[in-house]
């Protein structure tokens, strides 16, 4: 799990961005935004599920996985489609809210990541 450190954040978002509930699905969509740019290119796209904590009670969820589709070839080239799908979910009045981001990316195969 990886926690975020309040005084350096994300992509500029401060710490007064969360403090009014109305605005809490929008902060979280500016988060969810954040996440995804900053876990963009920091290490190899591989599958799997990876988590963390953000300031204000926020937690952020990121889903990568092999993107299946019956009018694809099973690769394009030297890339690979992934389906990455980022959620941040926050408690409000009583239950858990969710913003959730859904994209896909291009990257090497597994095999030809790890040979890099």
């Amino acid at each position: 799990m990886t926690t975020i450190d309040p005084a350096v954040g994300y992509e500029g978002i401060s710490a007064k961005a969360y403090e009014h509930p109305a605005d809490r699905a929008a902060t979280a969509a500016l988060w969810a935004e954040s996440v995804l740019e900053a876990r963009d290119g920091e290490l190899p796209l591989e599958e799997g599920v990876e988590d963390g904590d953000l300031p204000g009670g926020y937690h952020w969820r990121r889903t990568v996985a092999l993107y299946a589709d019956a009018t694809l070839p099973p690769q394009l080239g030297p890339l690979m489609p992934y389906a990455v799908t980022l959620t941040v979910s926050w408690p409000e009045r009583g239950r858990m809210r969710d913003v959730t981001l859904a994209t896909l990316r291009l990257a090497p195969p597994p095999q030809r990541q790890q040979q890099q």
